[in-house]
Order: structure tokens, then C-alpha cells, then sequence
């Protein structure tokens, strides 16, 4: 699939989703992230929420060395989860758990970490890239859509 029409598929499942961030601009970097990179494929980057609490686990990741160290995401109750080898490392923000959580489905979807950063403030964060949305976007659009009944309204001419 085409980067750009990716994009648009991706805004189109946003908004149908009910997400209410600007899904346009968010978009629009996200293909201009592909194409400084010199990918070809869309995918998002973001960065993690509540990495406060899991320093530690940001120090281990730095330290491999090896980059787009891998995490995995898990649904819990109204969060998605980033872990690494099964530690907590910190929360997808909540602004795209609506459309993510039913792309995760699929199975296609990947996390990768792009960088631990290090403003030289108290916390590190961790700027990481979600990746296999289009095939994600394809195999949800595969799925058996639910049939939407229009309700039948019964007319009767008053005489």
C-alpha cells in the first residue's frame, strides 16, 4: 500500500474511531518522519506516557545499544501498555488508544523504541514508532463488517 493513501486510510480510521486530535497534521509528520528516514511505508512516531516511574527499565534499553529495540503492547482496561522483554516501560498516550486498540487486533502493529531521551531534566522519556499500520488498516477492513439495520417505520395515511 501507498504511503499516502496509508495516511488517508489512517485519518479516515481515526475519525472513525472517534479519535478528536488533529489527525491531518499528525499524519502529515508522520509522512514527512517516513520520508527523512528514507522509508516508504507509513508509521507514526509518538512518544510514551508515565516512563517516569520506570527509569530504570529506560537506562537498560540505552544501554543495549542496539536501536528500535522492540516493545510489546498491551491492552489494559482503557491504557495500552509498552513493554520491554515484559517489564513496564510506560503507556501509549491516551489521545491514540481509540484507533490503535482495534488495529492491535490484528496483530499487525509493532512498537519500536526510537530513542531514550535526555533533556537533562530529572525524568528520561522515550520517543518510540508504531509501525504495520497499513497492513494492520487491511486486515481489519478484511474483517466481516457488522450488518446495520435501518430501523422500518410503519406509515399509515390518516383519512
Amino acid at each position: 500500500m501507498h504511503l499516502i493513501e496509508t495516511a488517508y486510510r489512517w485519518i479516515r480510521h481515526t475519525r472513525a474511531t472517534g479519535c478528536r486530535f488533529d489527525a491531518e497534521t499528525k499524519a502529515a509528520q508522520a509522512v514527512a518522519f517516513v520520508l527523512d528516514r528514507g522509508g516508504h511505508t507509513f508509521a507514526l512516531p509518538s512518544k510514551l506516557d508515565g516512563v517516569s516511574r520506570h527509569q530504570d527499565v529506560l537506562d537498560a534499553i540505552r544501554q543495549a545499544g542496539t536501536p528500535f529495540q522492540p516493545l510489546d503492547l498491551h491492552c489494559e482496561g482503557h491504557r495500552i501498555a509498552a513493554l520491554w522483554h515484559g517489564v513496564p516501560v510506560g503507556f501509549i498516550r491516551p489521545k491514540h488508544v481509540r484507533w490503535l486498540r482495534p488495529l492491535l487486533e490484528t496483530g499487525h502493529v509493532r512498537c519500536f523504541v526510537l530513542q531514550v531521551t535526555d533533556s537533562g531534566h530529572r525524568f528520561k522519556g522515550c520517543n518510540v514508532v508504531l509501525t504495520g499500520i497499513g497492513r494492520a488498516l487491511e486486515a481489519l477492513e478484511a474483517l466481516p463488517q457488522p450488518v446495520v439495520q435501518e430501523p422500518v417505520f410503519a406509515y399509515h395515511a390518516v383519512a
